[in-house]
């Protein structure tokens, strides 16, 4: 999850890894965000290990800007209380949430999801000419790893709607697009 700027704050933006405690889901599909936030803070050399608002954390700087990493100990179904615990410190109004990605990368399927919006002024067309190039690098992948994961890859959605995007690759490519564009309208 991502969390707009905030400037007067201190932080301006607050990452939020979801995911779930204990050694059963480290290093699985359940721990994506978890993951994700540690790939960040491993690039910016920051451990994620100091527990506030019920979550690891540290703040980086990412692109100019005072950034929260987050990984909430809680489970899953319970991280907004995390998240609200820092939104309120650092005074995050709920209207400023922007953006969620979800990034499920398998080592033995190529199912990924990414949903998201659009930064204004975003060049459209890079961002789908970027998924497509990865869309074909798993097909490049598949085609002799895992062949029946080739219709998955082949039948890849990338949709822009109303400055929101999708790129799905997985099984009920249909559905996933009719639920998005379900989203994209109850967004107003």
């Amino acid at each position: 999850m991502f969390f707009n700027k905030n400037r007067a704050s201190g932080v301006e933006w607050l990452v939020v890894g979801l995911g779930n405690p204990g050694d059963k889901y480290e290093n699985t599909r359940h721990n994506v965000g978890f993951l994700t936030v540690d790939h960040i803070a491993d690039e910016a050399r920051v451990p994620v290990q100091k527990l506030k608002y019920r979550a690891l954390t540290n703040t980086v700087e990412l692109g100019g800007a005072k950034v929260l990493l987050m990984k909430p100990v809680t489970y899953m179904n319970l991280s907004g209380e995390a998240v609200g615990e820092a939104a309120r410190f650092y005074k995050i109004p709920a209207d400023q949430f922007e953006q969620v990605v979800a990034f499920f990368p398998m080592i033995t399927s190529p199912d990924t999801v990414i949903v998201g919006k659009l930064a204004e002024g975003a060049d459209e067309k890079a961002v789908t000419d970027a998924l497509e190039a990865y869309r074909q690098s798993q097909e490049d992948t598949f085609s002799w790893y895992l062949s029946q994961n080739l219709p998955k890859v082949q039948d890849a959605r990338t949709v822009v709607e109303n400055g929101y995007l999708l790129f799905f690759i997985g099984e009920n490519a249909d559905q996933a697009e009719e639920l998005f564009h379900a989203y994209v309208e109850a967004q107003g």
